[in-house]
């Protein structure tokens, strides 16, 4: 575990690693994505790998598996994520939706999957694409999740989309595939990130028996983030930490 290999890396400018929580049980349902430049991408998972040797953290880092006894490195973890976004080198994105509005019979077929796979579209285009599409070619990677939306027609739309909304003809997302997050560290920091994210917008920091490392851990992400809250949206610019709370159709 030592000797680093580096994993292979997207070719394109800007790599997008995305995932969605709070979709079951969880008044807010969010999709958040960490967005790459290519030249940090590697010297981000690399940083990962040595934080894993410092800490001999080497299973799945994941926001589910944050407890009392792992709270110090998960914060270590948090403070790689924040340092890589002050340096310019990532930006986090993130859209968010209220369950309890949800009308899936009228929009989505009945099929409340069809509304996830909306709103990462709506995430995808209007808080990547139309921020990074117009500057360069666009990798996304998505949490592998059983969906009956194929990649292939998102990947189509979200072109479609960016040509439509923002004049960009070209084709700017060039690759969109999803991974087993496993098997990607940033797939995987990005969930701690959103997790914690998720955990504060949903008010489950509040919770009688909420996990203290949980609580803290959200409170500290939420701290380096510079919002001081979730509830309002974020102000459109290349900010590095986003939150676009998006309201149902009428």
């Amino acid at each position: 575990m030592n000797d680093y290999t580096p994993p292979d890396t997207p070719i394109q400018d800007f790599s997008i690693f995305a995932d969605e929580s709070g979709i079951s049980n969880d008044r807010h349902m969010i999709v958040g994505a960490t967005v790459v430049q290519r030249l940090y991408v590697n010297a981000l998972y690399r940083a990962v790998h040595d934080f894993r040797i410092r800490t001999n953290m080497f299973a799945e880092l994941k926001w589910s598996k944050v407890s009392n006894q792992k709270l110090d490195a998960y914060k270590e973890l948090v403070d790689i994520y924040f340092d890589f976004a002050r340096r310019g080198a990532l930006w986090f994105r993130a859209t968010t939706f209220d369950n309890h509005l949800w009308d899936h019979t009228r929009f989505n077929d009945g099929d409340p999957d069809i509304g996830i796979s909306k709103l990462y579209y709506q995430m995808l285009l209007h808080q990547v694409v139309g921020h990074y599409g117009d500057l360069a070619s666009l990798y996304i990677c998505l949490d592998r999740r059983l969906s009956s939306t194929p990649l292939e027609k998102l990947h189509r739309i979200l072109n479609a989309g960016a040509g439509k909304e923002y004049g960009l003809t070209f084709g700017p997302v060039r690759v969109l595939v999803s991974k087993d997050s496993k098997k990607d560290d940033i797939l995987q920091i990005n969930d701690v990130i959103l997790g914690a994210v998720s955990a504060y917008k949903n008010g489950r920091h509040l919770q009688e028996g909420a996990r203290e490392a949980k609580i803290e851990l959200a409170k500290y992400v939420l701290l380096q983030s510079g919002l001081g809250s979730y509830a309002q949206d974020t102000p459109q610019g290349k900010t590095a930490f986003a939150i676009w709370n998006r309201k149902p159709r009428r």
